[in-house]
């Protein structure tokens, strides 16, 4: 009897073993690689601050909240630094119906709140992002929710949103417009 509980025992650590093996997921060795982003050459807005890196096909252009209104980019990219501001109630109208992807780098709060009135970025602690970029699409009275890495992952990232992230975000993009 007791022969055949360590056999068990020992069956199941194997098994546990194979399966926690496979499961392992190396966000530095992902966060290294380089964009292979090779669609369509997209023009980006950003609200915020551009980011350090370069990418083929892609040019970012530093600008205002006020150019949301005027739809002149492929999408718009918000950083940290202004989602206090694009989340007062005078922007839900245009967020709700913008006809460009929006997305939020870094993005520490669910998305929602920058189209729904009476809702901010003071609303941090009620409704957290899971994701570490946020995004959405409007497209024929639908809104398309994207999200992409975790707050966790978010954590061990050095110290800038990694190229895997954007390299997703502008393959949809790129998907928007086909």
């Amino acid at each position: 009897m007791e022969g055949i509980i360590i056999k068990r025992l020992i069956i199941v650590s194997i098994v546990l073993s194979l399966l926690l093996s496979g499961c392992y997921f190396n966000v530095e060795e992902t966060d290294t690689k380089p964009s292979v982003y090779s669609g369509r050459t997209l023009d980006i807005g950003i609200i915020g601050e551009l980011p350090n890196q370069s990418f083929d096909r892609v040019t970012f252009h530093k600008i205002k909240p006020a150019s949301l209104e005027l739809e002149e980019f492929d999408a718009y990219f918000i950083t940290r630094d202004y989602f206090s501001e694009v989340s007062q109630e005078k922007w839900a109208p245009v967020f709700s119906s913008i006809g460009v992807p929006v997305f939020f780098i870094d993005s520490d709060i669910q998305d929602f709140v920058y189209r729904k009135e009476n809702y901010s970025y003071a609303d941090l602690e009620r409704f957290p992002s899971f994701e570490h970029t946020t995004g959405f699409l409007v497209k024929e009275d639908n809104i398309l929710k994207t999200g992409y890495g975790t707050r966790t992952e978010a954590d061990t990232f050095e110290t800038e949103t990694p190229a895997w992230i954007y390299d997703l975000i502008f393959k949809h993009i790129e998907e928007y417009y086909n």
